[in-house]
């Protein structure tokens, strides 16, 4: 879950502190945002909860510090994921293909994922650490240095879900 807030104003702001709840009674710490003190424009601030999105349903609250320890409460919100159990899967085209493919994503879990290339004898050609925002997506797979042949195409997502795919370099 991404949380983001924007601040019009802020007088005497210390820092946010981000808090989580899954039954809106035990809250947990999840990120902290320096506050800008004195401010009369927009600001935007966000944090990332890679654990909330793991359930049903997540509250947050979103407490503002002053300088003086002053401290206002805002919310609980409640945030709902839903659970898609779909498979993730992907495609490659072209391919046969002489210049580079694309590779496509369906069902990702958001997070840190990557993509490996392997030659048929298993040596990795190739390797690269993305970070998933959509769960849709395309990859361009560059194979312009690749000998001709065959390859493995291996996409490993942030909870351990693998694709691979063959991939032939003419």
């Amino acid at each position: 879950n991404e949380l983001t807030w924007v601040t019009s104003s802020e007088q005497n702001s210390s820092h946010f502190d981000l808090k989580r709840s899954y039954d809106g009674i035990k809250w947990e710490h999840v990120g902290q945002k320096q506050g800008a003190g004195n401010s009369s424009t927009d600001i935007e601030y966000n944090v990332w909860d890679v654990e909330g999105s793991r359930h049903e349903v997540t509250y947050y609250e979103l407490h503002q510090f002053d300088f003086d320890n002053a401290l206002t409460v805002y919310g609980p919100i409640a945030v709902r994921c839903e659970n898609d159990d779909s498979p993730m899967n992907g495609t490659l085209s072209p391919n046969p293909t002489a210049e580079a493919s694309y590779l496509a994503i369906e069902n990702c879990p958001l997070g840190e994922a990557t993509i490996t290339l392997m030659s048929s004898t298993g040596q990795i050609v190739y390797t690269d650490r993305i970070m998933v925002t959509k769960k849709n997506d395309v990859y361009f797979i560059d194979s312009l240095d690749l000998t001709r042949g065959s390859y493995v195409v291996r996409f490993q997502a942030s909870n351990g879900q693998i694709v691979a795919m063959k991939l032939v370099k003419n």
